[in-house]
C-alpha cells in the first residue's frame, strides 16, 4: 500500500495527499490511531479520510488499517500482492490475479483522470492522420487500437515492421497524432519514430509505466499504466498488458464520445460490408 501511495501522490488532491503523506510517513503509528485522530494530525476531517479509503481502496477504515499493517509486516515499499508465485495452487492464483487485477484498473483510473482522455481525444478527433508505434507485448495494444479507430473512420498507419515505422515517421505533420506504446519506454522501435515525428511537429501521446524513461520525455501527452509487476511476472508481461488494454479502451471511448456519434451508428456503417465476408 505504500508503494501504490506514493506512485499516486501526486495525482491525489490536496486533501487526499495530506492523508496520503501522513500514512506513508507515520505507517505504524496509524495502526493504533482512530479515524478521527487520524484526520487531526493530517488536518482533514473524518470524512475525508473515510471517502480516502473508500474512493482509492474501495475500503472501510479498519480494512485499509488491516492492509496496511500486512504492508508494515512485509517491510513495506514491496509488491508481494501483485506477485504470483508458483508455488502457489491455482485456485489462490485464479483468485488473486482477479484481485490484482481490479486494484490495477482501479488505480489506472486514480493516475489517469477522465479529463487526460477529454483533452486527448479532441487531438485525434480532429488528427487527419493516426501513425502508432508499437512492438512486442505492446505492439498488440497498438494493434487493437489502431483497429478501433479505423471502426471509427480515423486514418491510422501501423506496422510491426520497424523499418516502415520509422519511414511512416517521417510522413508526419503537425496536423497528424502519434500514439507510442511501449511499458518501459525504452524500447528503441518506438523511440526513434517517436522522436522522428516530434521532430517533424506532430504531437506525440505515450502509454507507458509511471517511471521516468524516454519515451516520457518525448511525450506531449501520456497516459500511464501503475508499476505492478515482480520480474518473475513481468517475463510474460500480464499487468502491463491488462493495463494497457484498459487505457486503449477508454481512449476509443473517449473518441467515439468526442466524435458524438453511438455505438449503433458506427456498426450500421460497417455491418453490411462485414456481412459480404460471411456469405
Amino acid at each position: 500500500m505504500i508503494t501504490r501511495l506514493k506512485e499516486i501522490r501526486n495525482s491525489l488532491s490536496d486533501k487526499d495527499r495530506a492523508v496520503a503523506d501522513y500514512l506513508i510517513g507515520h505507517a505504524p503509528e496509524v495502526l493504533n490511531l482512530s479515524i478521527g485522530t487520524l484526520g487531526e494530525r493530517a488536518g482533514v476531517s473524518a470524512a475525508t479520510v473515510s471517502r480516502f479509503a473508500k474512493t482509492l481502496f474501495g475500503m472501510t477504515f479498519p480494512q485499509l488499517k488491516v492492509a496496511l499493517a500486512q504492508d508494515v509486516a512485509g517491510g513495506g515499499g514491496k509488491q508481494e500482492d501483485y506477485a504470483l508465485s508458483i508455488q502457489s495452487g491455482m485456485d489462490q492464483i485464479q483468485h488473486r490475479l482477479a484481485a490484482n487485477l481490479q486494484q490495477l484498473f482501479f488505480e489506472t483510473c486514480i493516475l489517469n483522470p477522465a479529463s487526460k482522455f477529454s483533452e486527448i481525444a479532441a487531438r485525434i478527433a480532429k488528427a487527419k492522420h493516426v501513425y502508432l508505434f508499437g512492438i512486442g507485448a505492446s505492439g498488440l495494444a497498438v494493434q487493437d487500437l489502431a483497429q478501433k479507430l479505423v471502426k471509427l473512420g480515423k486514418r491510422t498507419s501501423f506496422n510491426m515492421d520497424s523499418n516502415l515505422a520509422i519511414l511512416n515517421s517521417s510522413l508526419c505533420t503537425d496536423e497528424d497524432f502519434v500514439i507510442a506504446i511501449s511499458y518501459s519506454g525504452l524500447s528503441k522501435e518506438v523511440l526513434l519514430p517517436a522522436r522522428k515525428a516530434k521532430s517533424c511537429g506532430c504531437p506525440v501521446l505515450a502509454i507507458t509505466s509511471t517511471e521516468k524513461n524516454p519515451l516520457r520525455r518525448i511525450a506531449d501527452y501520456e497516459l500511464v499504466v501503475p508499476l505492478a509487476e515482480s520480474k518473475i511476472v513481468r517475463i510474460t508481461a500480464i499487468y502491463s498488458r491488462y493495463g494497457q488494454f484498459f487505457l486503449v479502451d477508454q481512449l476509443f471511448l473517449a473518441v467515439m464520445k468526442e466524435l458524438g456519434a453511438e455505438p449503433e451508428e458506427f456498426y450500421d456503417r460497417y455491418n453490411d460490408l462485414l456481412l459480404e465476408l460471411k456469405k
